[in-house]
């Protein structure tokens, strides 16, 4: 095998992917390849520490890295005999790159960790990979954000080898978190992660990634090689951008604009390259169309990022050459038809159909666009990016924050049909006392003022249920549960003022479920009117054939039957029921038909036998004696005979 041929497999490899004994080729020919090739620079090592030899699988394979060159790592190790960088003292290998590694040192004057990027001794006489490596330490330095690792100094060891340094990080990267509260979502349902990850937070964080890149394109650098694993989050909330390396500068920004010394002369090292990760860079980025790479290509792969956010894979799985070609020839996006298809003809995760999620659709909406194949059709801009999912974060919180509320209404209720139940049975056990030990019950008395203590609670229940549902509407006026929640409130509110003919009232009501079924499916909408005409049309056919007093019939000619029997008559229900009606139906019959005097006496408010005794004495305008009021009031009167007592 030639020389000529070996520099052009070399080539090949580095461009595709595919398999080559790079471990036969000569130092010589790597440095030779990297001067006509213009190797990307790894960039910072924290960001893919530690290293792996690129593997051809889906997940962690040549697609999913940037494209560089594999380096022999035995030639590589700084020597173990070394205790110091200069006046930096030596501490732990932090990670290892094609371009150098990354350590964590002691900064002795500052008292202060630092990170300290070492290029490898093979490229110390190497002009191309020196101005790479001057190249990422000056992008960096002048990137001053709090979302990108600051660089302290850039200087050269006393063997020639560069180096940089700059914050050390500790943290894990973006893909370990998704990775993470994947495992911890199923059923469809997004739950948090045991670090507390939600998707929420996930996407809080990618919006601060989205803020740090569009500072860089401010500044007019483009990344390049956005992706989870370059993106860090910090042991204390921080969201770095890693791995500068492969960086473009678009050209002259002003005064604002970073320059470092080969953009100075107009160079552009990557000039006809495939710079990038394969699965997550942009189709022109994949054609080696380096004059059309701008902001958008950066937005491409932000939104490939999004893809693995929502998916918890990567939007593209096969090998690097299989991907570029997919891109190079057919530019169709990921997402088409809401499914996505395999290189290999096996299916991949549909972002609209994830196995085991539900995905927003707004936020399926946002990834389309922004992985759109034509630039023109993607944001134009990542800020244009970061304000719609600032706009779903914020409605995502005002989600949050309903379905609290709801949760809180389905706790009361229960509580509600807890308290009724037992109001009812001490209605009725106080009934049944009252019929059999007439009103001198003590016991009676005690079930009686149970019974309204229990309903009052109830009531006010009722109260912070609606309370709380309106609350949620203010959070969220959109959400479904909540009106549907609401029609059947205001649904028996309506039904309870069509029984009483209160006709002010029935159109109140009638509004607000008419409001409310606007929100809902036209399904269930359609459900809820034909039920109100059903039941409106039985109330009419009822009124129409027995009068107003619709369903009381048999309750009044029993009133009337015990007014023979009995001096006094209590009516007991809750609220809302029609006591009152009916109390004064019967009191107006009584009088037309035996020509009795009528009185009728509000109890709403009494809730004891004395409350009771003081309403009576008012209506009757008699005093009894403290020591013994029941019994003295029931003297006065048995004096009358031709009085009705209507007890409400």
């Amino acid at each position: 095998m030639d020389r000529k041929h070996l520099l052009k497999l070399l080539r090949d490899y580095r461009i595709t992917g595919d398999s080559a004994p790079i471990e036969t080729l000569f130092e010589e020919l790597q440095q030779e390849s990297a001067r006509s090739l213009a190797v990307p620079s790894p960039g910072n090592a924290q960001a893919d520490a530690p290293t792996k030899e690129p593997q051809e699988t889906a997940e962690e394979g040549a697609a999913g890295g940037t494209i560089r060159m594999p380096v022999d790592n035995r030639a590589t190790q700084a020597p173990e005999s070394i205790a110091s960088f200069g006046e930096y003292e030596r501490q732990s290998c932090l990670g290892q790159g094609g371009m150098g590694s990354v350590w964590k040192v002691v900064d002795h004057t500052l008292k202060r960790y630092i990170a300290m990027k070492i290029m490898h001794p093979k490229f110390s006489l190497n002009a191309v990979e020196q101005e790479n490596f001057i190249e990422e330490a000056q992008i960096n330095a002048q990137l001053q954000h709090p979302g990108i690792v600051p660089v302290y100094e850039l200087g050269r060891m006393e063997d020639k080898r560069l180096y940089f340094t700059m914050r050390e990080i500790q943290g894990r990267t973006l893909k370990d978190v998704i990775q993470e509260v994947h495992e911890a979502s199923y059923d469809g349902v997004w739950r948090p992660a045991k670090g507390g990850w939600t998707l929420r937070r996930i996407l809080s964080a990618f919006h601060n990634v989205c803020e740090t890149i569009s500072y860089a394109h401010n500044r007019g650098v483009i990344h390049q090689d956005i992706k989870p694993s370059n993106i860090m989050i910090g042991d204390f909330g921080e969201v770095l951008v890693l791995d500068w390396g492969v960086a473009k500068i678009m050209g002259s920004q002003g005064e604002f604009g970073v320059e470092t010394e080969r953009s100075k002369r107009g160079i552009n090292p990557h000039e006809g390259m495939i710079v990038g990760t394969p699965v997550y860079m942009s189709p022109e980025q994949a054609r080696g169309e380096s004059q059309q790479v701008d902001i958008r290509s950066d937005v491409y792969s932000l939104g490939a990022t999004l893809y693995q956010i929502l998916c918890g894979k990567n939007p593209y799985q096969g090998s690097i050459q299989s991907i570029i070609e997919k891109k190079v020839t057919s530019g169709s996006p990921p997402i088409s038809d809401y499914q996505v298809e395999r290189l290999d003809g096996d299916p991949i995760p549909s972002l609209r159909d994830v196995q085991h999620l539900s995905i927003p659709k707004d936020l399926i909406v946002i990834c389309e666009k922004a992985m759109q194949p034509h630039a023109e059709n993607r944001y134009q801009t990542v800020q244009e990016f970061a304000v719609e999912i600032q706009r779903w974060l914020e409605g995502a919180e005002r989600r949050e924050k309903a379905l609290d509320r709801l949760t809180q209404t389905q706790e009361i209720m229960e509580k509600v049909k807890d308290l009724e139940k037992k109001a009812q049975e001490n209605w009725t056990r106080a009934n049944q006392l009252f019929q059999s030990n007439t009103l001198d019950s003590p016991e009676a008395w005690r079930h009686l003022e149970t019974a309204h203590r229990l309903q009052s609670q109830a009531d006010e229940c009722n109260t912070e249920i609606d309370q709380l549902l309106q609350s949620a509407l203010l959070y969220d006026p959109e959400m479904q549960e909540t009106h549907r929640r609401l029609t059947e409130i205001e649904y028996r509110k309506y039904m309870s003022a069509a029984l009483d003919a209160d006709k002010l009232q029935v159109e109140q009501f009638a509004r607000k479920i008419r409001m409310h079924l606007d929100m809902l499916p036209e399904e269930e909408a359609q459900h809820w009117r034909e039920k109100r005409i059903v039941d409106t049309r039985s109330i009419l056919l009822e009124r129409k054939l027995r009068g107003d007093m619709i369903g009381r019939t048999e309750e009044l000619s029993h009133i009337i039957d015990m007014l023979h029997k009995h001096t006094a008559i209590c009516l007991f229900g809750t609220n809302g029921i029609g006591k009152t009606h009916l109390a004064l139906e019967a009191a107006s019959r009584w009088r037309d038909q035996e020509e009795y005097t009528t009185l009728f006496c509000s109890m709403r408010h009494a809730s004891t036998q004395l409350d009771i005794v003081q309403v009576l004495c008012k209506a009757l305008q008699i005093q009894v004696s403290s020591q013994n009021p029941v019994r003295h009031l029931g003297m006065e009167i048995e004096k009358t005979k031709e009085l009705l007592r209507v007890l409400d």
